[in-house]
C-alpha cells in the first residue's frame, strides 16, 4: 500500500470513523514477494540476488486487508496501484542514496 493512500485513509478514519472501531486500510491488490522484487529491480535497473530458503514456522504465505468496512463508513479506497506505488517508492529511495 502506498503511503499517500495510507495517510488519506487514516485522515478519513479520524474525521469520519466511529471512535473505538477498527478499520483495515490496504492496497487494491495482493502481490507476491517475487513479483515485488521483479518490479523494483526493473525500476532500479538492478539484478537482484535471490536465495530461496525453506519456509520458517510462522511465515505468512499471503495477506490481504479487508477494506469493505472502511469503504462503507468513509469511502476509503486505495488510489495508487501496486506497480505505481513500488515505482514511486523505489525512485524515492534511489534519490536518497545518490543525493544532490
Amino acid at each position: 500500500m502506498y503511503v499517500e493512500d495510507r495517510a488519506s485513509g487514516i485522515l478519513a478514519a479520524l474525521l469520519h470513523g466511529q471512535p473505538g472501531e477498527i478499520y483495515n486500510l490496504g492496497g487494491s491488490e495482493t502481490i507476491s514477494l517475487a513479483r515485488a522484487i521483479q518490479q523494483l529491480a526493473k525500476v532500479l535497473e538492478a539484478e537482484p540476488v535471490i536465495r530461496h530458503e525453506p519456509a520458517r514456522p510462522g511465515d505468512q504465505r499471503d495477506t490481504r486487508a479487508y477494506t469493505a468496512k472502511a469503504k462503507l463508513r468513509f469511502g476509503y479506497q486505495a488510489t495508487v496501484d501496486t506497480q505505481e506505488g513500488l515505482a514511486r517508492q523505489a525512485t524515492w529511495h534511489a534519490g536518497l542514496r545518490t543525493g544532490p
